[in-house]
């Protein structure tokens, strides 16, 4: 199905992805204020508005399985794999990726982010969506995320060491 110019009412999915990445440690100061004001379509808003939502599904067992769902909006989009079961509980591995715009100012605002880049210096959150709706919000995938920060940090120290740019690897597949 595909969906466009709707809204994922009562959950700001890519605001939320953002705040509690704040718990991984150096990235405590995130959000600063001056990026809610300059991004309000992102930030401040109960739910999470798209441009649009396509996805396939199978359904067995009382449950939508995808491995395709796709979320675009201006500032993010969301690619999700997983199931939504018909008694609204959601199980699903996610990756919030930014504009560009909203990368670098990420970046300029604290400099640790870019550890979570991918190769074209895109900020990308892994992150998962488990629970019933409407009450589903979205937690950071920590072991993925230890992962990638521990592989910039290894990068970064080898730069450092050594001199020159490190090639990035590829990242590693989530798994729902």
């Amino acid at each position: 199905f595909d969906i466009v110019d709707g809204a994922l009412l009562g959950v700001n999915v890519p605001e939320a992805a953002l705040e509690r990445i704040t718990g991984v440690p150096g990235l405590a100061a995130l959000l600063p204020p001056r990026l809610r004001t300059d991004f309000p379509g992102l930030f401040g808003q109960k739910d999470t508005r798209f441009d649009s939502l396509a996805a396939s599904f199978r359904i067995a067992d009382g449950r939508l399985r995808t491995q395709d769902l796709a979320v675009k909006a201006p500032d993010f989009a969301i690619d999700a794999d997983g199931t939504i079961g018909l008694d609204l509980g959601v199980d699903l591995s996610a990756m919030l990726t930014t504009s560009p715009a909203l990368s670098s100012r990420l970046i300029a605002e604290v400099d640790t982010v870019k550890l979570l880049t991918n190769r074209e210096g895109i900020v990308t959150i892994p992150f998962r969506l488990a629970g019933t709706l409407p009450g589903v919000k979205p937690q950071p995938d920590l072991a993925a995320l230890a992962a990638r920060l521990q592989r910039g940090l290894v990068g970064a120290l080898g730069e450092k060491l050594f001199g020159g740019e490190q090639k990035k690897q590829p990242e590693a597949p989530t798994t729902p």
